[in-house]
């Protein structure tokens, strides 16, 4: 693990294991943490975003595209920013959607395959974003869920396998409360607590009892809360605070001690407020505050010290508050302000 100092003077070894705890003090007021496959994002409570990691793709939205391993100030007057594989959303206090980064699926949605280094507009009146894999989900006002970029599996919902390079309304589905968007399976939950699903499915990662692709939703659990979609697999709070998981399970980030990837959901803990699935690893928050975690841990971004894959949750910390999952990488902010990280950022 290392503890991260403030934003405006960072300097980390980024492409070195980051799981021994190491002391610094340094309090940056972060509200929120994003991670993909070799950049992070990190919204700050003053609203001003900041980046670093990977950035040949111009995914960092500075204007360049030199990677970075000081943290740089992008936007301000944002309130929620999701990063994908290699790509960036970023929604500001005003409704507008922006977004930069690669583009070659068109998952900027701007209607073209151009790369962006600085951000583009691209949608007005949106309330929450899910960056993917090459492809990019957004909740309007309205409740409508709107899709754009790679489509092989179906993961846009909108019964087609066509890639979009501009927003489509997924008709389907009304009055989406949240949503979010895998390696190539996406997950949403209505308003009602229905969970539903589409896209790629050959782990099961739907949750459906099938392997079978969905180019369209198929409802999946009701009284859900909150959902993470990761590469494999899917993580899902009910509403009486318990976590489910399925799909992949090769690695054990399902969390029920096994490696027998599941096409249905199995219950792992109680007492859950947050969860973030990664690429094989998953982190979760309980209500005191704790963090857990489990799966693949090859590069140590489960953060328990070690470099031994976890079938089970094993805590990690006490008192944190928000917290992402990478590919290969975790980073988390505790309730005393820190920013804290551990795995690696490959580039």
């Amino acid at each position: 693990m290392k503890r991260l100092t403030s934003l405006s003077i960072l300097g980390c070894l980024l492409t070195a294991l980051l799981f021994l705890p190491l002391t610094a003090t340094a309090k940056g007021g972060y509200k929120s943490v994003s991670a993909g496959y070799n950049h992070v994002m990190v919204l700050k409570e003053d609203g001003t975003l900041w980046g670093w990691g990977g950035n040949c793709y111009g995914q960092l939205g500075d204007g360049t595209t030199t990677d970075r391993t000081r943290p740089v100030k992008i936007l301000d007057g944002v309130i929620q920013v999701s990063v994908g594989y290699s790509h960036t959303m970023a929604i500001l206090s005003d409704g507008t959607l922006w977004a930069w980064g690669w583009n070659q699926y068109g998952q900027l949605g701007d209607g073209t395959t151009t790369n962006r280094t600085r951000p583009v507009k691209i949608l007005d009146g949106v309330r929450q974003v899910s960056a993917g894999n090459r492809y990019t989900m957004a909740i309007l006002s309205d409740g409508t869920l709107w899709a754009w970029g790679w489509n092989q599996y179906g993961q846009l919902g909108d019964g087609t396998t066509t890639d979009r390079t501009r927003p489509v309304n997924i008709k389907k589905l009304k009055g989406v409360k949240q949503v979010s968007a895998g390696e190539g399976h996406t997950m949403a939950i209505l308003n009602d607590g229905s969970l539903w699903g589409w896209g790629r499915n050959i782990r099961g990662q739907l949750g459906d009892g099938t392997t079978k692709a969905r180019k369209r939703p198929v409802k999946i659990l009701d009284g859900v809360r909150q959902v993470s979609a990761g590469e494999g697999h899917t993580m899902a709070i009910l509403n009486d605070g318990s976590l489910w998981g399925w799909g992949k399970n090769w690695e054990g980030e399902l969390g029920d001690g096994t490696d027998t990837n599941r096409t249905r959901p199995v219950k792992i803990l109680d007492g859950v407020r947050q969860v973030s699935a990664g690429y094989s690893h998953t982190m979760a928050i309980l209500n005191d505050g704790s963090l857990w975690g489990w799966g693949w841990n090859k590069y140590g971004q489960i953060g328990d010290g070690t470099t031994t894959d976890r079938t089970r949750p094993v805590k990690i910390a006490e008192k944190v508050k928000d917290v992402a999952c990478g590919y290969f990488y975790t980073i988390y902010i505790t309730d005393a302000g820190e920013l804290m990280e551990c795995g690696k950022l490959i580039w």
